[in-house]
């Protein structure tokens, strides 16, 4: 980086000019997101960050449906554009603090599914999972029930972590069975929609598999191998040709020996 640009950088008062884009008066939020890439691509990095920030905001009050695409393709753009524009960094983590402020244990306060979930998401993208764990301890330290309704976000951070015991504690196995054979119902049948396909079925069964192995072995190292037979058992009850029933042996038979997988993607 140029010296003069990092100078440039560090003395700029905010994450970036107040006109530096305004929104139209009936934004679209899919081709807001699809703008800020563009910018980015072209060097106008003051202009796709605002966009970023808006669409991070803002987006969900146009489309709900949107909830997914914020926290993963749209956090994957602002975190790409934060590797060539510190200031987007820099806003990034700052909307990651805020969020961890209304996560933190306090008298009174219900820790909400879709705080923790936009803290972890962020989290990830910046490559600081460590605070992901560290903040589902202290709601667990605080023997809150917010624990158990966060725990599918924290679940992959805390496997990372190998914090395998304080996986065990919020492991339900019927419960994960039943969420692993629903979502597997579910993507075989949206894999026959011609415009979603078998690529989709390959992203599912990749998935399905690691979901798998991941429950059994969770439940094995947690001593709690008779509840993972009854699980593996299930599990080998999927429709599958045979290809995809022999990775599944294979991944069942390493988890029943412990070896939790690393999460996926």
């Amino acid at each position: 980086m140029k010296f003069g640009f990092l100078l440039a950088v560090l003395l700029i008062p905010q994450w970036a000019r107040a006109d530096a884009w305004t929104p139209p008066k009936d934004p679209d939020p899919q081709k807001i997101l699809q703008e800020a890439g563009a910018d980015e691509q072209a060097n106008r990095y003051e202009e796709a960050l605002a966009k970023y920030v808006w669409f991070y905001e803002h987006a969900l009050e146009y489309q709900p449906s949107l909830t997914g695409v914020r926290l993963s393709f749209a956090l994957s753009g602002w975190g790409k554009l934060g590797q060539e524009y510190p200031p987007a960094l820099i806003k990034l983590r700052e909307v990651r603090d805020a969020a961890k402020e209304r996560i933190t244990p306090e008298e009174g306060r219900k820790i909400s599914f879709e705080d923790f979930h936009e803290f972890a998401s962020i989290n990830r993208e910046l490559g600081d999972e460590e605070q992901t764990v560290a903040a589902f301890r202290a709601i667990d330290a605080a023997e809150d029930d917010g624990a158990q309704r966060v725990f599918a976000v924290a679940e992959p951070s805390l496997i990372r972590a190998k914090d395998y015991e304080l996986c065990g504690k919020y492991i339900d196995a019927d419960e994960s069975l039943e969420r692993i054979l629903r979502g597997y119902e579910m993507a075989g049948k949206l894999a026959k929609k011609p415009k979603i396909g078998s690529s989709y079925l390959k992203y599912a069964n990749k998935k399905f598999l690691n979901d798998s192995a991941t429950l059994v072995a969770l439940l094995v190292v947690n001593d709690r191998t008779a509840e993972a037979e009854e699980v593996m058992h299930e599990l080998k009850k999927v429709d599958g040709d045979s290809k995809f029933h022999a990775k599944l042996t294979a991944e069942l038979e390493k988890a029943i020996e412990g070896v939790v997988p690393k999460p996926w993607p």
